[in-house]
């Protein structure tokens, strides 16, 4: 073990230091260390993406030999050296080795003799050998010799300087020589699949994206970085397309001219004529960063979404930079090493400075990296046979890492900590129990800032997504702001992949309160600011939580929800609670709060004060009006005076956001509980219709659509369009009966008032007086509607029996009114009809049914100008089209009264004035969704009667 202690930075950089700047303790870095005696000069080294082991090649003036080394955890937690190296394989090299790169067993070497070896070393296995499988030769390599550069000329050179297996495509691996790029296919020894002159100059080094199988990123002489597309550079050949999708270099040969090679850049090293790239390396979690180091010893790193300049530039080394890597755990730490005997580590959040330790020797440098499971520790290889694995101890992070919260905060810091330490069992569990905690306290950021932490950050753009922008349109300012901020997010949180990449196991249980716990706060927090926009967006996860676990999220909180969200986006509250109906489905009980809130004001509400009818909603604009323009003319009846209604000039509105109002019922008392006024609702009543699971689901859906027309640019059309179905042809079709919200009943019966459709309005209107009585708070205003329609409606009735003597062809003078009064017959139980009102109905019924008689007649004799048909054609189509509706509105009765057979009641009223007094109970909502009811056997005969005149015409 190496006694030497470790500083945190080197004597120029230690006073910016953000910790310290004092030494650290033995034990919170210590190196284990391999010393092989018989090595010479260690070339190159690879580490396993599988288990802690590492290749090392070594050319000496003895043997060529390359050697497996394991790093090896001592189970025992009181051992002196919890780590141990050890060699546990060698084997003798084929030549001398330059380059090599190990992906699962599969391993490619590349050689200073133009050759490239593949041999299986399973990494699993502690006791095979490598095994050479094959040997690829580059022909034009074959027995040549290095030729020495000239003045104005590239230098020759047999090595293969880069070799990269592509982990996306694990059957094709790529090499570097001269200047030019090769991918091979595993299966094919004799020649590269393609091959591809990078540039003029000279191409060092390269890593395939492991984001996107198709991009490979290549660092040459005069620090030049290119990505090339493979699918563009098989075809290159026939198009004379460059595959070179980016680069940083202001011009290149027509070969290798990119798309952005011609944007503006000021980099001074740009220019550089004796610098050049000595290693790349993606970022393993964000697809469009990447490191680059010189063989000046700088590292940049670099945002495909900014300009070509480096977003971050640090003098790492004084000399040449033989590696970097990216902690595959930690998106900030990097590693690197140098020609001029250092390896260090760094962190991208340690401003100014960067650098975190480093580890001085006589000998360069070759090697660094990190294993792929193994935290923030790493390891460093020297030419003399060295390899130094770094134990590093949580103590030697804890001061770097960035919290959000105040030292007095110590438990939360201590999560933050174990979640950065990839502890993430005790930190989660944490983390639950102290984010519950502040949102007791109502601390709902410091609650969502510690949950954060348990999940891992998510990234929109690709690779593919950003290099098609950036190719579209170049970036003209750099984005270091952004990228910083990137890293500081992703060093905080788990980063974007890290559960894919690592396949984290947490227990299932862990993570669903977790699940659970999020979906509570978001909840909360958009309730606290009031934002029904965010409550959109997390709607299918608050689903799918509620149905894992129906007490996942409580009830109050719920209803809290729908409450704001009912005052953002009505129509979307509607379809969320109906979502929420199908979730608790077999426990419709749950729902009943939610149900409330959704038809309060609900028609069953009681009188405070039966002096005080004026309006119960508060805070209101009115609906969208008809405009009375020639849509409302359209719909009118001729031949009617309107008198001044005051449901047209009474506020029937909604509330400002568009959702109906609640008119400031009090829904929870002080406690949080759920509670109800026993003199505003008759709970039981309503408790009648919300256990019925069909009946809901149509209510709620009639409310949803009906606001979605509503609100509308025109609610109602005017009729040009058969294809569109305005607010009164859809209630009209659909609405359940009753409709269980007062604000609902009475837009809709204004809107009826105010056109006219007298068979709706009484239906409806009627329908509502019957279920309700005079304690009911909506019962006041529907007898005044009905004081004010019913003299209208009466003389629509006497002007429509009075034949039109220049129009005698006119049937639907008298066929609208006819269907009018037969419509609301068949639709309101008898009862339910004043006994004045019930004598008009009936006594106009055959003078209709003569009139329509008559004007048949009239048409045979006096056929309509209008309509090209013969007179007798004409009169048969009239009929068969009055009795076809007939039809409708009488089958439909029948079918409903087979369906759910109702004793007809005894009528309770005995003039208009004696209506107000009618109490009967609703029908039951599980029978049918319109009275159902036993029709007369006078109306019966009249029908017939009608029956057999339109039938005379009919042929």
């Amino acid at each position: 073990m190496d006694d030497i202690e470790v500083t945190p930075a080197s004597g120029a950089w230690r006073k910016h230091s953000l910790i310290t700047g004092k030494r650290y303790k033995k034990n919170f870095i210590t190196f284990e260390r391999l010393l092989d005696r018989s090595i010479d000069n260690i070339t190159t080294s690879a580490l396993s993406n599988v288990s802690n082991q590492i290749i090392i090649t070594d050319t000496s003036s003895k043997r060529d030999v390359c050697r497996v080394v394991k790093v090896t955890k001592d189970s025992n937690k009181d051992s002196v050296k919890p780590y141990s190296l050890s060699v546990i394989k060698e084997f003798i090299q084929e030549a001398s080795f330059k380059s090599v790169s190990w992906y699962n067993d599969s391993m490619v070497v590349g050689s200073t003799d133009g050759q490239i070896y593949y041999y299986n070393n399973d990494p699993t296995s502690s006791s095979d050998d490598p095994e050479l499988r094959e040997t690829y030769t580059i022909t034009k390599l074959k027995g040549n010799k290095e030729v020495s550069q000239t003045i104005g000329s590239q230098a020759q050179s047999t090595t293969i300087k880069h070799v990269s297996i592509n982990e996306l495509a694990s059957n094709t691996f790529s090499s570097l020589e001269n200047n030019y790029f090769h991918i091979w296919d595993f299966a094919d020894a004799v020649r590269p699949t393609i091959s591809f002159k990078v540039s003029d100059q000279s191409v060092d080094c390269m890593q395939w994206s492991p984001h996107s199988r198709h991009f490979s990123l290549l660092g040459g002489s005069d620090l030049s970085l290119r990505i090339t597309d493979t699918r563009i550079m098989s075809s290159y050949n026939s198009v004379k397309k460059s595959p070179i999708v980016w680069s940083n270099i202001k011009s290149s040969s027509s070969s290798s001219s990119s798309p952005l090679s011609n944007q503006s850049s000021s980099s001074s090293y740009s220019s550089s004529l004796h610098d050049s790239i000595k290693d790349v390396a993606w970022h393993p979690f964000v697809p469009y960063w990447f490191a680059s180091a010189s063989s000046s010893g700088s590292i940049s790193i670099y945002d495909l979404r900014s300009t070509l300049e480096p977003v971050i530039k640090f003098n790492a080394h004084n000399s040449s930079i033989s590696k970097i890597q990216w902690c595959p755990g930690h998106s900030e730490l990097m590693v690197s090493s140098s020609i001029d005997g250092e390896y260090k580590m760094w962190s991208l959040l340690n401003e100014p400075h960067y650098n975190l330790f480093q580890k001085d020797e006589v000998s360069p440098f070759v090697y660094s990296g990190f294993f792929e499971n193994d935290g923030y520790n790493n390891i460093g290889v020297n030419q003399s046979g060295e390899l130094y694995y770094a134990n590093i101890s949580p103590k030697f992070m804890n001061p770097i890492i960035h919290s959000k919260f105040s030292k007095k905060e110590k438990l939360e810091k201590v999560t933050e900590r174990l979640i950065y330490h990839r502890d993430f069992t005790t930190g989660f569990e944490n983390a639950i129990q102290l984010a519950n905690k502040h949102s007791r306290l109502k601390n709902l950021e410091k609650a969502k800032n510690l949950l954060s932490l348990c999940f891992q950050q998510n990234i929109d753009d690709g690779l593919s997504d950003v290099l098609k922008m950036v190719q579209q349109q170049p970036p003209k300012t750099s984005c270091r702001n952004q990228t910083i901020k990137d890293i500081k997010s992703y060093a905080y949180n788990i980063p974007p992949g890290y559960y894919e990449k690592y396949g984290t196991k947490l227990s299932t249980a862990l993570m669903t309160k977790i699940k659970e716990l999020k979906v509570n706060l978001d909840i909360q927090y958009s309730i606290k600011n009031f934002s029904g926009e965010e409550i959109v967006d997390i709607e299918r996860e608050i689903l799918n939580t509620l149905k894992t676990d129906h007490t996942s999220i409580r009830l109050e909180t719920i209803v809290e929800l729908v409450t704001v969200l009912l005052n953002y986006d009505p129509v979307k509250c509607y379809q969320f609670a109906l979502q929420l109906i199908e979730v608790f489905k077999s426990k419709l009980n749950i729902c009943l709060p939610i149900l409330r809130l959704l038809v309060s004001p609900s028609i069953f509400e009681k009188r405070t004060n039966p002096l005080n009818r004026s309006t119960i909603i508060n805070d209101t604009v009115p609906i969208p009006s008809s405009q009375q323009s020639p849509t409302v003319q359209s719909r009118k009846d001729t031949g009617i005076k309107s008198q001044t209604s005051s449901i047209s000039s009474s506020p029937v509105m909604l509330n400002r956001s568009g959702g109906l109002s609640n008119s400031g019922n009090q829904l929870r008392d002080s406690s949080g509980s759920i509670s109800y006024n026993s003199g505003d609702i008759e709970e039981t009543r309503l408790n009648d219709y919300f256990s019925n699971y069909e009946f809901m689901v149509q209510q709620l859906t009639f409310l949803r659509d009906f606001i979605k027309i509503l609100l509308s640019p025109t609610p109602i059309s005017d009729g040009s369009n058969p294809n569109v179905e305005d607010i009164i042809d859809f209630a009209s079709k659909n609405r359940p009966s009753p409709i269980l919200s007062m604000s609902v009943n009475r837009i809709y019966l204004s809107i009826l008032s105010d056109m006219f459709i007298f068979d709706q309005l009484y239906i409806v209107l009627l329908n509502l007086m019957e279920t309700l009585g005079e304690d009911y708070e909506l019962y006041p205003l529907l007898d005044e509607i009905y004081q004010l329609q019913t003299p209208d409606f009466i003389s629509f009735l006497k002007n429509s029996q009075m034949p039109d003597r220049l129009k005698p062809y006119d049937t639907e003078r008298f066929s609208t009114p006819l269907l009018i009064v037969i419509s609301i017959i068949y639709n309101v139980p008898p009862q339910a009809i004043p006994i004045e009102l019930n004598e008009i109905l009936l006594s106009c019924l055959p003078v209709l049914i003569e009139e329509i008689d008559n004007s048949l007649i009239s048409t045979i004799q006096q056929p309509d100008p209008s309509n090209t048909q013969p007179g007798k054609l004409q009169s048969s189509s009239k009929a068969k089209n009055i009795l076809d509706l007939v039809k409708t509105i009488t089958e439909a009765k029948k079918s409903s009264s087979l369906n759910s057979p109702m004793t007809e009641r005894n009528r309770n009223s005995t003039n208009l004035t004696k209506l107000t007094s009618t109490t009967s109970s609703p029908s039951p909502p599980s029978q049918s969704l319109s009275p159902v009811f036993k029709v007369s056997t006078q109306i019966q005969s009249l029908i017939q009667n009608l029956n057999t005149v339109l039938n005379k015409y009919i042929y």
